[in-house]
């Protein structure tokens, strides 16, 4: 009957009309990265569209009927579809960005790690499924076991890390002590290496923690120019200040003998590998004796730098 056919027209338009629009929204979401079910979306729109396209109800239904097994064959698609993008697309999400972003940066040393190689590997397999929606239940298992050797990891390097600038920022603190630095040059001189700690603290990227900590050794060595530096001006005052003195007419005993106060000493490296360079020609050492012109040329450098009133640190 017409009314019939009315019914059964709107209730066909009504439903594909609903398909249609959640397929639209599948797709805006699946356009933003690297997510599944891409060519299922196209297929059912394509399909759906089919089907709305007809101008009359009896074309409408005429066409509905002719993709029936197609589109029953669909509704198990959308079914996977329309539970992942509404209740499993966060689920998803977390898996990309563990992948790409949170653990990136350390997967050789979480490589390293067998249980964690092993999660990885199932988690990258599922990423690049085609139709992943069984194993979705799976991924924040694994997120939560690949996290668990991360964090350890991450922990130890950053433990090691700040033991390491511990000592240079304890090495650096004793010698402008011992300088009596004002507290501005004190500020400077230890600034880049308490930023270089807040960084480590703050990081989990165990390749950022390992360059911080190499860094710091070029912050120690600024560290000492500046006070060298310093030193070497106030010796140059002291210097001047003494040359002037002479010319001077001598001035009244003091009624109090005046303490010296104590030199402080500049802090020199000597590099191990410039004694190296200087004795070994080849750039190996394989005899008894190159390791005795080794040592001797090392010996010089650490015997003139003494002499000279230096506190030496090797590198």
């Amino acid at each position: 009957t017409g009314s019939g056919e009315k019914e059964l027209y709107e209730l066909v338009r009504d439903e594909l009309l609903a398909w249609n629009e959640k397929l639209k929204s599948f797709r805006t979401k699946s356009q933003t990265g690297h997510f599944p079910g891409k060519s299922q979306i196209d297929d059912g729109l394509a399909l759906v569209a089919g089907i709305l396209e007809q101008t009359s109800s009896f074309a409408l239904i005429t066409r509905f009927l002719e993709d029936a097994d197609a589109l029953e064959e669909f509704a198990e698609d959308f079914e996977d579809l329309d539970d992942f993008y509404n209740s499993q697309f966060q689920t998803w999400q977390a898996l990309a960005g563990a992948l790409n972003e949170k653990f990136k940066a350390n997967r050789p040393a979480l490589e390293k790690d067998s249980e964690a190689l092993k999660a990885l590997t199932e988690l990258e397999r599922i990423y690049n499924m085609p139709s992943p929606y069984e194993q979705l239940r799976h991924i924040n298992p694994l997120i939560e076991q690949v996290a668990k050797v991360n964090s350890t990891l991450v922990e130890e390097k950053r433990t090691h890390a700040l033991e390491r600038v511990d000592l240079r920022i304890g090495r650096v603190k004793e010698a402008l002590a011992e300088a009596h630095a004002p507290s501005e040059l004190q500020n400077q001189a230890l600034r880049p290496l308490q930023m270089c700690r807040q960084r480590i603290e703050e990081t989990s990227s165990i390749p950022q923690i390992i360059s911080e900590q190499t860094e710091a050794e070029g912050y120690e060595d600024e560290a000492y120019e500046l006070l060298n530096g310093r030193e070497l001006e106030q010796q140059t005052r002291e210097e001047e200040a003494a040359k002037a003195g002479k010319a001077a007419p001598a001035p009244e005993p003091a009624s109090e003998p005046v303490q010296p106060q104590p030199v402080a000493k500049r802090t020199v490296t000597i590099n191990s590998t410039d004694a190296m360079a200087k004795s070994v020609t080849s750039g190996f050492i394989e005899s008894e004796g190159v390791v005795v012109a080794f040592l001797a040329a090392l010996r010089e450098q650490l015997i003139a730098a003494v002499k000279a009133g230096d506190r030496v640190r090797i590198k």
